[in-house]
C-alpha cells in the first residue's frame, strides 16, 4: 500500500486519444500510476504504446480527455496555464533526449532557465555548484553547438535540478550518449531519488532501465507492472 505522505506523483485514470489516419487512437485508458519519494521508475514499451505521451502528460504539458494528475498534492490540470507553469518550473525537472537547449544562450544562462518563473538569490550560486559538479566549470560562456553530445546532456541534468524540483521526468535521456555519458546521467537521477526525490524514466535502454527500482511494462492500451 503506497504511503499517501510520502506521494509525489498521483497519475489516476489517466486516458488520452489522438485523432489517426484511420481515426481516433487512444494510447492510455483509464491509466493508474503513483511514485513516492525516493523512488526511481522506469516506463519500457514499445514504440507508440503511450511512454511519452504519459510523460508529457505527468509532467503538465499535455492534457488528457479524463484522469486526474496530481504532484506533491496538487492537481495540475485544475490550475490555470500560468499557474501551472509556475508550479512545474518548481517543481518539476524535464531531460529530454534532444536535450531541448536554447542554441543562442550560454550554458550557465541555459541552466538558470528554470529560475526565470521563480527567481531567487541563491539561483546563480547553485547553476554554477551544479556545473561544476558535472565538469562543466570550464564551459559557462559556451554555447550549446560549442558542446559535445554528452555535455549537452548534462547542461540538461543541471537545469532539471536547478530548482530542487520533487519529480524529475526523463525521455530517452541516454538515447544519443555513449556509455560513460549515459552512467553520469543514470548515477545523477540514482542520486536524486536516494535523497527523496522522485524520477520517472522512459527508456528503450536496456543500462537505463536496470538503474531504476521498479520497471513498468506499457502495453498498446494500458500497463502492466
Amino acid at each position: 500500500m503506497t504511503d499517501e505522505s510520502t506521494l509525489v506523483l498521483d497519475v489516476a485514470s489517466l486516458t488520452k486519444r489522438y485523432e489517426g489516419p484511420q481515426g481516433e487512437v487512444r494510447v492510455l485508458s483509464n491509466y493508474d500510476l503513483k511514485i513516492s519519494k525516493g523512488e526511481f521508475v522506469a516506463v519500457r514499451g514499445p514504440s507508440g504504446c503511450g511512454k511519452s505521451t504519459l510523460l508529457l502528460a505527468a509532467g503538465g504539458l499535455l492534457s488528457p480527455e479524463s484522469g486526474q494528475v496530481k504532484v506533491d498534492g496538487t492537481d495540475l490540470y485544475q490550475l490555470s496555464r500560468g499557474d501551472r507553469s509556475t508550479f512545474r518550473a518548481d517543481k518539476i525537472g524535464f531531460v529530454f533526449q534532444q536535450f531541448h537547449l536554447i542554441p543562442y544562450l550560454s550554458v550557465l544562462d541555459n541552466a538558470l532557465t528554470p529560475s526565470l518563473e521563480n527567481p531567487g538569490n541563491d539561483s546563480l550560486n547553485r547553476a554554477r555548484q551544479l556545473l561544476d559538479e558535472f565538469g562543466l566549470k570550464d564551459r559557462l560562456d559556451h554555447v550549446p553547438g560549442q558542446l559535445s553530445t554528452g555535455e549537452k546532456q548534462r547542461v540538461a541534468m543541471v537545469r532539471a535540478l536547478l530548482n530542487s524540483p520533487s519529480l524529475v521526468l526523463a525521455d530517452e535521456p541516454t538515447g544519443n550518449l555513449d556509455a560513460e555519458n549515459s552512467k553520469v546521467i543514470l548515477d545523477r537521477l540514482k542520486d536524486f531519488a536516494q535523497q527523496g526525490g522522485a524520477v520517472l524514466l522512459v527508456t528503450h535502454d536496456d543500462q537505463a532501465a536496470e538503474a531504476a527500482d521498479r520497471v513498468i511494462q506499457l502495453e498498446s492500451v494500458g500497463a502492466t507492472s
